[in-house]
C-alpha cells in the first residue's frame, strides 16, 4: 500500500476554488465555507482546535481545511512521507496557500472511521505513552494499557508510536496529542492515529 500518494485523488478543482476564495477573501468567515462546500456535496463532520473537515458521501476521502496555521500537522505529513507505516493515514494531496506570511493548508486524506469509545481509549492512552518514551521496552511500563494493548495489537503499531515520539524529542515545542479522538480506524480494524502532535 501507498501511504503518500502525490498524484491521485486530487483535491477537486472546484473545492480548491472555494478554499481559495476563502483563504484570500473570506478569512474566518466558517458560515461561507460551509455553505459553499455544502453545495459541492462536502459537509463538515467537525472541528478542531486548528483545521475543519468536510465529508462527501460519495467519495473515499475527507478534506482537512486549515482555519490556523498548523505546524504540527504538516510536520506529521512530511513524516508520513518520510516512514512508511499502515498505522499512519493515506495523505493523497496537499495544497498550500500563503496569507499574511502565513501557511494555511488543505489536505486530502482516506475517509476513516470510529472506534468503541473504550478500545479507543485503551489504545490512545498506550500509544501517547509509548510516544513518550520510545526506547523503553514494553515490558518496563508501568502503564497497564501499554501491556495490553502490546499483546493485542501487531509491533507495527508500537513502532509508529516510537517513531513519532522519537522525532518529537528533536522538536523542542512538539508534544504528543495521541488522545482517544485522534485514533481512529479503517474498514479493516487497522488501527490509524490521526494527528500526534500540538505545539509550536
Amino acid at each position: 500500500m501507498k501511504l503518500f500518494e502525490l498524484y491521485k485523488p486530487k483535491i477537486p478543482k472546484k473545492v480548491q476554488m472555494v478554499a481559495n476564495h476563502y483563504f484570500q477573501f473570506g478569512f474566518g468567515n466558517y458560515d461561507m465555507l460551509d455553505y459553499k462546500l455544502q453545495e459541492l456535496g462536502w459537509h463538515n463532520i467537525g472541528a478542531g482546535s486548528y483545521s475543519h473537515v468536510y465529508s462527501n458521501p460519495v467519495k473515499k476521502y475527507v478534506l482537512k481545511i486549515n482555519k490556523h496555521p498548523d505546524s504540527a500537522y504538516d510536520d506529521f505529513v512530511q513524516i508520513i512521507k518520510k516512514y512508511k507505516n499502515k498505522h499512519f493515514p493515506i495523505i493523497s494531496n496537499r495544497q498550500e496557500w500563503i496569507v499574511n506570511n502565513k501557511k494555511y493548508y488543505v489536505y486530502l486524506i482516506e475517509k476513516l472511521y470510529e472506534i468503541e469509545k473504550d478500545e479507543s481509549k485503551l489504545v490512545s492512552d498506550a500509544l501517547d505513552a509509548i510516544a513518550n518514551s520510545p526506547n523503553k521496552s514494553l515490558e518496563k511500563f508501568s502503564n497497564r494499557n501499554v501491556q495490553l494493548v502490546g499483546k493485542r495489537y501487531p509491533p507495527s503499531l508500537i513502532e509508529a508510536a516510537r517513531i513519532l515520539g522519537r522525532l518529537m524529542q528533536s522538536h523542542p515545542n512538539r508534544y504528543t496529542d495521541i488522545h482517544d479522538e485522534n485514533i481512529m480506524q479503517r474498514s479493516d480494524g487497522t488501527i490509524v492515529i490521526i494527528d500526534p502532535y500540538c505545539g509550536k
